[in-house]
Order: structure tokens, then sequence, then C-alpha cells
């Protein structure tokens, strides 16, 4: 079988878990289709305790980078561990509950505490059980948690060719590979609260920062679909509405649709960086010209101005790219042996002589004080290497004889004659190869510790992502305050139009005796059903059997998590005919003072969301001018604007009297006569 390294970072689905609004008699509350899955990510079995199958305890020697069992479990922890110190692996025994769950535990402990840096666990695996092509779906890393006594989502990858899971860690405990031998209770223990195993290769996440560093016209919408494509979730992706959610926010307000689109952005961005990070890692990146493509894409980026995914791979890339650095080597002249020989005899001493683990605390030191400028880091990086190799001509320069001197006593520069400059370029090139080779545990932690940082910066883009669509929102429906008995009890209210990704009955709720509900959604939900933004009111079963709405409205742009609906009710008859009728009135030209007699007219006109509706028309006696023409809302007092035409009304509140001005060309005032 091919190998296949397969990212298997334990984040937040956002994309495949559906939030549905509950209906009816349930609370409704937006409720998970994850098939049982912990929303934390953990699981329950037995941790501690259990039998001990093999123990072996390692003293650390000089120059070692990995300890192993017989069976395969590993530690490799490069440069981070001193000559001495004492690492024991246990491999244990680890019940699970679940038959068709079986759990690979190893125990890890340093006798000098928790490591100062990132560490990688190798853990076998048997994949007798599981199908060959969903074997990466089947397999995932777990770290048990003593205090909660709970398996824990760690970050970690695959090697489904050689059974072995990698694990990434800063400090050393219990871990475990979880084998899921039925497909259908994968999401409760391989992902946990993640659905679909995040891998992009390397043309896919360079297509993606590509798309990033042009943002040309739609760049985002692309740039989402390149990255759903990658994972092979792009048919979820048109089918759940997401493109809308990117584009036009739909019906929410911009502050919402810009979360998610910087959530999924920078999401996007966040893997096709990691996936660049795990190549140098893994040495997956095969020739220096990749290497070199790729600082040069992430350099378009500006880098300063870039997120810190984007300037850790950066870090992680140059690392690498130091690492297979080839360095040219001469032949030294042979009058010049005997001055490399007092030249490397001077790297040879303690106080000259640098060890890989303060080569990494340099390195580290220079990559923090660089964060927002990595080509600096990398720049100092090389730097420090070379001032170190070329420290011997300067110190040196200062009394060659007196160098000369204590290294062969009574010697002469005969025999040690002083390099020209390019025959110091040679021996301190020699030396720097060997240096660079001597380097490569160092080259590995960092590059290790850069792509773990980009896993942790990749989680908390999903984990934003996951936040924006898991934020619920509830709709409260109330009737107009009036006196009397509910005129809206038991009526059904639904959301309308639902997409066939989702169920009407999800959308659809009964009020309560009091004319009063709620129906609540996450947005995940709500995009996945298409957005269902007008509201439908029946009275019975029977109206929405047949189709007769009592009550429909537009929910306007959702700013807020919580949305008011307010049902129109009817006033009784005499309440809501009193201002109905015709007035006596007097119409004052307002701009040359002049009067004219008038009738002014009142109607219903019908039940609207903010009450009565009534048709107010005014005419002039004489000559049939029509000074008023609108419809208008009127309170119980009689108070009424008619905001189209700019007119305010002003009835008495027993109907008798009318008072009407529209700020500017007519006053109009007058009585009731019939």
């Amino acid at each position: 079988m091919k190998r296949r390294y397969v990212l298997g970072i334990v984040f937040v689905c956002i994309l495949v878990i559906a939030m549905f609004a509950m209906a009816g008699c349930g609370s409704g509350e937006g409720q998970s289709e994850n098939g049982g899955a912990s929303g934390s990510g953990t699981s329950s079995a037995s941790g501690s305790g259990g039998k001990v199958l093999e123990e072996k305890t390692f003293k650390i020697e000089e120059d070692q980078l990995v300890a192993a069992l017989g069976d395969g479990a590993a530690v490799d922890f490069g440069c981070l561990l001193n000559p001495g110190d004492e690492l024991t692996i246990k491999k244990v025994e680890a019940a699970h509950p679940d038959s068709d769950v079986e759990i690979y535990a190893y125990d890890f402990t340093l006798s000098s505490g928790q490591p100062e840096g990132v560490l990688e666990l190798i853990i076998p695996y048997d994949e007798s059980g599981i199908a060959g092509e969903e074997e990466h779906l089947s397999v995932c890393g777990k770290y048990f948690n003593e205090q909660s006594g709970e398996w824990e989502d760690v970050h970690y990858f695959a090697d489904t060719t050689a059974n072995k899971v990698h694990i990434l860690t800063d400090h050393l405990s219990k871990f475990g590979v979880f084998k899921i031998k039925n497909p259908g209770k994968r999401d409760e223990y391989v992902s946990g609260i993640n659905s679909f195993v995040s891998y992009v290769d390397t043309p896919d996440a360079e297509k993606i920062l590509k798309i990033y560093a042009q943002r040309e016209p739609g760049w985002m919408e692309d740039l989402v679909g390149a990255y759903l494509g990658a994972t092979g979730t792009y048919d979820y992706y048109v089918a759940s509405n997401l493109s809308t959610l990117l584009s036009l926010g739909g019906k929410y307000d911009a502050l919402v649709s810009k979360s998610f689109q910087d959530g999924m952005t920078n999401l996007s961005i966040g893997t096709a960086t990691l996936q660049l990070a795990y190549d140098a890692y893994t040495n997956g990146i095969a020739s220096k010209q990749t290497f070199k493509s790729s600082l040069e894409l992430l350099t378009t980026i500006v880098i300063s101005k870039a997120s810190p995914n984007i300037q850790l791979a950066f870090v992680a890339i140059g690392v690498a790219q130091m690492a297979i650095n080839d360095v040219m080597t001469y032949a030294i002249e042979t009058k010049y042996e005997s001055t490399k020989n007092m030249y490397d005899a001077y790297y040879r001493r303690p106080e000259n002589k640098r060890t890989a683990a303060q080569w990494r605390q340099i390195f580290e030191k220079i990559y923090k004080e660089n964060l927002l400028t990595p080509e600096k880091a990398l720049a100092e990086m090389y730097q420090e290497i070379d001032d170190y190799v070329y420290k011997f001509w300067e110190v040196a320069a200062t009394d060659w004889d007196s160098w000369i001197d204590a290294y062969d006593k009574n010697a002469t520069m005969a025999k040690y004659p002083w390099p020209v400059r390019s025959d110091q370029i040679k021996i301190s090139n020699n030396h720097k190869s060997e240096l660079y080779v001597y380097l490569q545990p160092v080259f590995r932690i960092i590059s290790r510790e850069m792509y773990y940082a980009c896993m942790d910066e990749r989680d908390k883009h999903n984990k934003r992502v996951a936040e924006v669509l898991n934020e619920v929102y509830t709709l409260h429906i109330s009737e107009d305050e009036h006196d009397g008995e509910s005129q809206w009890a038991g009526a059904i209210v639904r959301l309308t139009p639902v997409s066939e990704n989702t169920s009407q009955s999800d959308w659809t709720i009964r009020l309560d005796k009091n004319g009063a509900g709620t129906m609540t959604f996450t947005l995940q939900a709500h995009m996945t059903a298409d957005f269902p933004t007008h509201l439908e009111v029946y009275k019975t079963e029977e109206d929405l059997k047949s189709g007769k709405i009592s009550y429909e409205k537009d929910l306007e742009t959702i700013a807020q998590t919580d949305i008011n609906v307010v049902l129109p009710v009817e006033k009784d008859e005499e309440q809501e005919s009193k201002f109905v009728g015709k007035y006596d009135v007097i119409v004052k030209h307002q701009k040359n003072g002049k009067e004219s007699n008038a009738i002014l007219e009142v109607s219903l006109s019908g039940l609207v969301d903010e009450g009565m509706e009534y048709l107010i028309v005014c005419k002039d006696i004489s000559n049939g001018d029509v000074y008023i023409d609108c419809y208008c809302v009127l309170s119980d007092e009689g108070d009424g604007y008619a905001g189209l035409w700019g007119i305010t009304f002003k009835f008495s509140p027993d109907g008798k009297y009318v008072e009407a001005d529209d700020g500017g060309w007519y006053f109009v005032k007058g009585e009731k006569i019939e």
C-alpha cells in the first residue's frame, strides 16, 4: 500500500455537525446529530491501574535521540533530554467498555520531570479488524487525564503503512491509540467533535495560499471552496449554503457574517500552512526547489502582517531548508593542515564547544524574539552559525604567535602559517559542513515545535468557526397587549422556506395558551435549512393543511441572538371603529396662509404588524383636490404617523376631533360629522 501520512489533529467540526431547531413541546434548544459524541472530545475508559505488559528504563546517553521498545513503541526526544536522564516506557492494559474499541496504551515517565519542548511519541497498533482503505479513519491518538479519568484529544498523525500513530506532546504521561472497528462509532472516538480528517496535500495547500496571496475578486469563496475540495467536503459546502453566508451574509448582520468569513478564511489558511509545516517536519518535501517555492509563496504574503500560522510555517520550512543546506567543502592545502588542526582544537575546548541543547536554546531565543519577522529569524540563525565557525579567526588574529605557542610550545609560524582569507573560508566551511550534520536533531526539534504551534493555531481557528456556527439564536413570539383571552393560543408558527436538507417540522412550533412560544436554532442549522426567514402563523391544524395563513411577515436582518416578533391582535369593534367616519375640516395652506373647506374620511384597512391600519383621505369640497391619501396605524389614544408621506395625525381619544400636519404644506383641523 502506498505510504500515506494522515493528519488527524482533533478539532471542532464546523461543517458536518447539524444543529436543528426543536419544535412542538420541545424546549426549542439546538441538538447535535453527532452520534453521542462528547462535546469536549473526551472518551471514558479504564485508563489507570492496568497490568504492565512490558517495561523498560533507558538511561539517556550522549547524542542519543530515540528510545524504543521491541514492539516499536518509542519516544523521539531529539536533543531535549540530558545524558543521564532516565526514560521509562511501560506498555499497559487499558480496557474499554465498548467491545468495538481497542486501546494500545503506554505510560511514559522521565526521571527529571517533564521535558522542555515537544516530543514525538510513536505507538504501534494492530490493523486487523479494520478495512485498509478506511484505516486512517479508524485510529487516533489520545491522552489519559488522571484527574478526570478521561481519554482526551491530542495532536497526532497516522502512518497507516507502518501501523503507527505519531503523537506530539509537550508532556509525558499515559497515551494510547484507539482502534475503532465499528465504522458507525468512529465519530465518538476518532473525531470526538471532528467529523472528517483534515488532510490536504502540499499542492492543495499551495493552491489555497496562492488564492489568499493574490486576493482576486471572489477570492474568499474560492479559498474556502479550495480548502473544502481538498478535504473532500465540497459537496457539503454547496448543500449547507456556506457560500451564501460567506458572500452575502444571508439574513444575518454583517458582524455575524464577517466573523464567519474571517473564521473560515483563517481555518483554510491554517490548514494549508499546517500541511507545509508537516511536510517540513516529516521531510515530506522532497527537494530544495520545493522548499524554495514554498518559502517564496509565503513571502508573497506580507509576513509581518500575516497570521501566526503563516509566520510559524515560514520558520518551519526555513529551518527544514537549513537542515538540508549544502555547504561546499574544500581540500585543505598541505601547508595549512597544522593550522586547521589548531582551528579544530579551539572548537573542542569546553568553553568553545556548543552542545545541541545550547544551539537549540540560541535558536529558540532568536525565533521567539522575531515572531513577527520570521525572515529575520532565519537570517539570524544562518548568521549565528557563520559567526561561530569564523570566531576562531577573529580571536586568533589579535596575537597569532601567542595562539601558536599555547597550542604547540615553541612552534613557529612556519609550521602554523596564517591563512589568507580564502583559505580561512575553506577551513571554516569544512567545519560548518560538519556542524550542519551535528545540528540535524536541533533543526528537527525546532521544526517539530513550529509544527506543533501550527496545530495549536489551527485549532483556535476551528474553535472560532465552531463558536460562530454554534451560536444559539432564539425567536421569541408573543401577542400584542390587549384585554381578554389570547387570540393566538395554540397557533402554529413556522419559518419557511426550508431546504431539502432539513425538515419543515424542525422549523415549526405551537404557541402556548398565552399565545407565546420560542424557536431556538443555531447558525449552522439555519444555514443548512437555507436561511428560512419568512414567518407564517396558522390558527389551527386545518388552516395549516389548507394553507390558510392568518398572519405572515419577513424577519428583519438578524443582528442579535434574541429576535422578537409581536403578533397583532384584533381590538373590540367599538375600539376599532371610533375613528372611522367623516370629519368636517379646515385645511390651512402653510405656504400662503389660505384656508379651504374639506372632508376627511377615515375607513378601516386591516390588521398589520403594528396594529390596526386605517385609510385616511382628505378632499377639498369646492374643487376635489386631494390633500391627504395615505394609510396609517393609529394607537388607542388616536396618535399616528404615516412615515412614507410624512404626515402626523392626532385624533381625540373618543374619535370626535382630528388634527393633521404634513410638516410644511398643510395643517388640517376639524370634527366628526358622521
